[in-house]
Formats: C-alpha cells, structure tokens, sequence
C-alpha cells in the first residue's frame, strides 16, 4: 500500500493500492506532486523492496564515493561505543537532528532517500520530522527569498571523510535545495534570512512516526528531514530502533 502526503500534511493522508508493476515514471510523479511517499507493510526483514524501488526511481549508483555515503544499504542504528565516544556518523546515537537536506557538500547529492524501518523505537521516540522548503520559502520576503538563491553558502564536509573541494552553493536553486545548519558557512548579511528560515521550516514541519515495515521515500532536494531525540537505555530488553537507508536519483541526473 503506498500512502501519500498531499499538501505538506501528514494529518490528512490519503491511501490507495498499486501494483508493484507501476513505472518508476509513475513514481517519481507521485513524489512530484509532494515530496514523500510511505509505503505500508513491506517486509522489513528483506532488502528486496529497498533495491527495487530505488531501481524504479532510476539508479542507487548516485556517483558519490560510498566513504561519504557508507555502504549501498545503510543500517541507521545506535551504537553505544560511537555515542559514548562522540565519533561521526551522528545517526548512530540517540541524539535530536535538527531539518536539513542529506549530502549538501557534494555537487549532485542524491534526489531520493529511502528509509525502511526494520524496528521502531519501542518508546514511540525517534519521530521523524520532515518539512517541504518551498512551504517554509513562501513565509519569507522576497530579501529574504534572494539571499538564499545567492551562491554564498558553503557546507563542510562531515568530520572524518575524505574531503571533496568545498564549493559555494545556493541554499535554492533549479528546484534543488540544500540545507544544512550546523555544517555551513555563510556571510553575516545571512545570518538573519537563515533565522527566519529555520523557523520556518520548524513551523511547517510534520511529524512521522514509522511503524515496522514502513518505507519512506524522500525527495532529499526538496524535503528537510529530522529526527527527535530517543532514550537508548529503553531500548535494553526490547529491539532496537533500526532503520535502512537507501539514496537514489533519476537516471537523467
């Protein structure tokens, strides 16, 4: 079952059944028209809904060194030793992440992110949060809305990858968006669109909380995503929180 979000609102969902014979054409329209999709029920056990919808999006050979990304298929989970030690990635500990776009740093990060819950949190914590930019876009001036289609914005590279050359990139431009706050540079005449921007974005941002077998899909280069924080001291009789992470992008990219 695929279950759309229309509208940039995760209170009012509709639901309809397709075949797995559907076109990767036909997918990518639904994403078009609102940034996510969230299929039901798919067996979480298994890679094979991960690499055929990522497939029917268009390639999961997205051109990015798998030393930035980690493997094909990511197994997003906490780690005691890595939360302990404060080493990177951050998605191995239980921590809040704040609305941002995934691989801004590159030239061409990949359009889609899928994620299929393997387990959720048995608390009900690690809530999604997911945002559409151009809903956060339309509440600022139109300044505001220049400054962040300026090439002024840099985003380092995550600590202990092999860094690429850092280039300056528009937080928006030719319906790509990249963001990412706490990875970028930006010059003092920003600093207060990208207040506003970021309040934006927590303004119009849902809440998703994915149940086991539940496969989200993303369009990384218009919805910022989040997380809340999660106890992992709760997680010590029950499964732990246990996410698959798969990019993908349309051939034509």
């Amino acid at each position: 079952m695929r279950q759309m979000l229309r509208k940039s609102k995760l209170d009012d969902v509709s639901r309809y059944e397709k075949p797995w014979t559907d076109s990767g054409s036909s997918l990518v329209a639904d994403i078009d028209q609102t940034g996510i999709v969230l299929f039901k029920g798919l067996d979480p056990d298994s890679d094979d809904h991960l690499l055929r919808l990522g497939t029917m999006l268009g390639t999961i050979d997205v051109g990015i060194d798998e030393k930035l990304l980690g493997p094909t298929i990511m197994h997003l989970r906490y780690d005691p030793a890595i939360a302990r030690e404060n080493k990177l990635p951050a998605y191995f500990t239980s921590n809040f992440f704040p609305l941002h776009t995934d691989v801004s740093y590159v030239p061409n990060p990949p359009r889609f992110m899928l994620l299929h819950c393997v387990n959720p949190d048995p608390q009900g914590d690690g809530i999604y949060l997911l945002a559409d930019c151009y809903a956060a876009m339309a509440s600022l001036n139109d300044f505001e809305q220049t400054i962040i289609q300026k090439r002024v914005f840099s985003y380092s590279y995550p600590p202990n990858c092999p860094e690429g050359q850092i280039q300056n990139y528009a937080i928006f431009e030719r319906r790509m968006w990249r963001y990412k706050h706490s990875s970028m540079c930006f010059p003092n005449q920003a600093k207060s669109t990208l207040k506003r921007f970021n309040q934006a974005l927590s303004d119009v941002s849902q809440q998703l909380l994915l149940e086991r077998g539940d496969l989200l899909i993303v369009d990384n280069h218009r919805i910022a995503h989040g997380r809340t924080a999660f106890d992992p001291s709760a997680t010590s009789n029950s499964p732990v929180r246990h996410i698959k992470r798969l990019y993908a992008t349309t051939l034509k990219e």
